[in-house]
């Protein structure tokens, strides 16, 4: 995905050593994605900022099975079942259409 990125700031004419940067703004899941980008391509990049979801370190296994296991039990939900239910693309976007309101 990091490369499909560059290849559209390619495309747009944003180099970084041409004075156009990116100011990276991510989000959840999104947070991986800049992290990644920061990391090969920070010449690109002005500024970053990262929302809700803490940066981890490149090539560590994020077990969730693991954590939905562990808040089950502890708080009676699974704290990232969401992740798995929005993968479900046909699944996901029936319900979600379902209840825009």
């Amino acid at each position: 995905m990091s490369d499909s990125i560059i290849s559209i700031l390619d495309n747009e004419g944003v180099t970084g050593s041409n004075g156009k940067e990116v100011i990276g703004i991510a989000h959840d899941w999104g947070t991986y994605l800049l992290s990644q980008l920061i990391i090969y391509h920070d010449e690109r990049f002005k500024k970053y900022a990262f929302f809700s979801v803490p940066h981890t370190m490149p090539g560590r296994k994020t077990d969730l099975v693991k954590y939905n296991k562990m808040t089950k039990e502890q708080f009676g939900y699974e704290a990232f079942g969401y992740q798995f239910f929005l993968s479900e693309s046909e699944r996901a976007g029936k319900v979600l259409g379902e209840n825009v309101s």
